[in-house]
């Protein structure tokens, strides 16, 4: 079974200098098995709280008992910035 894939809105998440939107490849894991999705935040992810807001998120969008597995910074629209994790350049490219 492939795993399932959509593009979510998430809340905002941990304030970040200037940048207007950190998007993320967030890979899940849920009562019928795996999925992954696009998430834009208003904020890098930096604390347990930013992550519980993306649970959050993909439990109203259905996902039953969704538990996240991992994440990559895609790209930072607006002012390039650097990586939180990496410190390589994250803006729009």
């Amino acid at each position: 079974m492939l795993p399932e894939t959509s593009i979510i809105e998430a809340p905002e998440a941990t304030t970040a200098p200037v940048a207007t939107s950190w998007h993320y490849w967030v890979a899940f894991l849920h009562s019928r098995g795996f999925g992954a999705a696009a998430v834009a935040l208003s904020g890098p992810i930096t604390a347990a709280e930013d992550v519980a807001r993306i649970v959050v998120q993909l439990a109203a969008q259905g996902v039953c008992e969704p538990a996240v597995s991992g994440w990559t910074l895609l790209r930072v629209d607006g002012q390039a910035h650097a990586c939180p994790t990496c410190g390589r350049s994250g803006g729009a490219r």
